[in-house]
């Protein structure tokens, strides 16, 4: 619909909040736990772009930046395409989602 000439920004709009408020309600049935002081939060990125393509190059410093003893890593490589990018990415989360 956003790309399609036969809309207009108006009518674009109309439909984005009527399936906001469709979706609304789902946003807050997320169980929220609490966790332990030592447990880390469990982050996980899934692309099929790791590897030497403007996502996976940008994705290595994101990856490096986060607090380890904090945030436990993992990424999800959907892709076929695997290069010396992808072996990096793949060393720099945590060993158990090699």
């Amino acid at each position: 619909m956003n790309y399609s000439d036969r809309y207009t920004a108006a009518e674009i709009s109309k439909e984005h909040f009527r399936l906001a408020l469709r979706f609304a309600e789902r946003a807050d049935t997320i169980n929220r736990r609490k966790r332990t002081d030592k447990e880390k939060i469990r982050v996980g990125y899934l692309a099929a772009d790791f590897y030497m393509h403007p996502v996976g190059k940008l994705m290595l410093p994101i990856l490096e930046a986060h607090d380890r003893d904090c945030f436990h890593l993992s990424v999800y490589h959907d892709g076929d395409h695997e290069d010396a990018t992808t072996q990096l990415t793949r060393q720099t989360v945590d060993p158990t989602n090699r």
